[in-house]
């Protein structure tokens, strides 16, 4: 089963992102800024994405936008 992100109008191809967790989770919060989430969401997903390794943040990621 698989949960609806947070902002699933927000998408990313896998392919496309840096695998440098920073770059992955700064692109993520320039998309959410720009789809209008407010800053304490953005800064929520970045805080927790960036809390642990590499998996935790793409599970992270997952769970506030849509990877494909």
């Amino acid at each position: 089963m698989t949960a609806t992100p947070r902002y699933p109008a927000v998408r990313f191809r896998a392919e496309d992102l840096d695998a440098h967790p920073l770059a992955l989770v700064g692109a993520v919060s320039s998309a959410l800024r720009r789809a209008g989430a407010p800053p304490a969401d953005v800064e929520r997903y970045a805080a927790d994405a960036l809390s642990a390794d590499y998996d935790h943040v793409l599970r992270t990621t997952m769970g506030w936008v849509t990877l494909s």
